[in-house]
């Protein structure tokens, strides 16, 4: 059975004093494309002096499992990690043989898709392809994912060992420091018994604390704990409090699969993109002198919006603090079968019901979300009817009349604004007669009716004369 979880060696290359530029991690300022630090080299557009990460490992590197998904979709955690590196003015190139995730003919905004990974491939196997690929290559990163195959699980943390002395032997022999960024590896789907896991982890903890004298430098980053990843495969829940994002595994639900227990799925290959940025955005900047600001959270400009099919509404998003480097955002709608959204935030109504729009911040993750209610579009008639529900006269002047006596389990009757307003609102001890009139003395011509039962939600519009 091939095991795929994933031990994440983060390897850079440090400049050296009198060494050549290639070998310094410089930060290039998109925005302003001037010079760095006090190195003197400019740094506006992609040239030797641009920051080499190579990318090894197996399955989880890959983005493959199981034959799947097909090729160009085959990212892993890489596209976002790129992503997040050149949107915050890293000037990176991934090198490598491989081309997991390769571009689509028809898409020229891709990513960088070079790696050295290979499926299924055990850590002294991959140890090889590092020899090789270091002479090739000279990249000034690496990164490693390996010790996720095999049951030998006794054997595999003197593996890595026997890894990092090729990697030493490389920087004594090149006389290039490098730094090594060793990630303890993630859990299996939650079903799985984690301890082999941690086990491992732990072992591999303590022969790092071990080792002196090396021309490299290790810094163990806790994968395991550290992503937040969520070892299940749950479906979001919009209607939690607060609400659940849902699991970060594959588990149970990829198309064609079974059953996967070692692969995250596109949201935990993002939180393990994101810890690893975090790391090698402290160590770049700590040597360029750059300080990024962080995002401290998001919000929406609305909580609720209620809106007819066929409508839409651009939701407006502030990410904290105004000033922060990187804010990008994803959308998310928790039914698409009642409104879509689009990559600006543009909300569109498909059917009636309910959904929850939500907005994610690249960097941290924050989040918040928007309820969007949406109402069957319904054309003016002298009555507005809907199966018991009739609202008159139609058009109003300032007063409507409302009956409903075949209707029962009555909690509600709403009267909103076309912006979705609540503008008057009746409870079920209002309601048992199953006739009321309103007085309508609100600014507007159109209006939304919204009656709330146990079984349904009825709906209509009514205008003003």
């Amino acid at each position: 059975m091939k095991n795929w979880f994933f031990l994440c060696l983060l390897i850079i290359a440090a400049g050296i004093p009198g060494k050549p530029a290639h070998a310094s991690c410089l930060r290039q300022d998109l925005r302003a494309g001037s010079y760095i630090g006090d190195l003197g080299i400019s740094t506006a557009s992609p040239s030797s002096d641009t920051i080499k990460i190579m990318p090894v490992g197996n399955s989880i590197t890959a983005g493959e499992h199981y034959g799947f998904p097909a090729l160009e979709e085959r990212t892993g955690y890489r596209k976002a990690l790129y992503e997040m590196l050149i949107e915050n003015g890293y000037n990176v190139d991934f090198v490598g043989s491989q081309k997991h995730g390769i571009r689509p003919e028809d898409n020229e905004d891709w990513y960088d898709w070079n790696c050295e990974a290979y499926p299924g491939w055990k850590i002294p196997d991959i140890a090889s392809k590092v020899d090789t690929a270091l002479k090739i290559y000279h990249p000034d990163i690496l990164l490693v994912h390996v010790g996720t195959n095999g049951s030998d699980w006794e054997d595999k943390p003197l593996q890595v060992m026997e890894m990092l002395e090729r990697i030493n032997d490389y920087a004594v022999q090149n006389d290039q420091p490098i730094t090594v960024f060793l990630c303890l590896i993630i859990k299996r789907f939650i079903e799985e018994d984690p301890a082999p896991t941690t086990r491992f982890n732990e072992d591999v903890k303590k022969l790092v604390h071990s080792r002196s004298n090396d021309k490299i430098r290790i810094i163990l980053v806790d994968m395991e704990n550290g992503a937040g990843l969520d070892y299940s495969d749950n479906l979001p829940d919009p209607n939690a409090n607060p609400p659940y994002e849902g699991g970060d595994m594959l588990g149970y639900r990829y198309p064609g699969v079974a059953y996967d227990k070692y692969h995250p799925n596109d949201k935990g290959n993002r939180k393990m993109a994101s810890l690893l940025y975090q790391k090698l955005e402290n160590y770049l900047n700590s040597i360029t002198g750059y300080t990024p600001v962080s995002v401290t959270g998001v919000s929406i400009d609305s909580t609720e919006i209620t809106l007819e099919t066929g409508n839409s509404q651009l939701l407006h998003v502030v990410v904290e603090p105004s000033d922060a480097t990187d804010k990008r955002v994803t959308w998310e709608s928790s039914n698409t079968e009642v409104a879509t959204v689009s990559l600006n935030g543009s909300v569109k109504a498909i059917g009636p019901g309910s959904a929850t729009i939500t907005v994610t911040t690249n960097e941290g993750m924050y989040t918040d979300s928007c309820v969007v209610n949406v109402l069957q579009a319904i054309g003016i008639s002298s009555i507005m009817s809907e199966q018991g529900m009739r609202v008159y006269p139609n058009p109003f002047k300032d007063r409507i009349s409302t009956r409903f006596e075949e209707i029962g389990n009555i909690y509600s009757l709403e009267i909103l604004s076309i912006t979705g307003q609540v503008v008057k609102q009746l409870e079920k001890h209002d309601l048992q007669a199953g006739f009321v009139e309103l007085d309508l003395e609100v600014p507007g011509n159109i209006f939304l009716v919204r009656m709330n039962t146990d079984k349904k939600v009825y709906t209509g519009k009514i205008i003003r004369k």
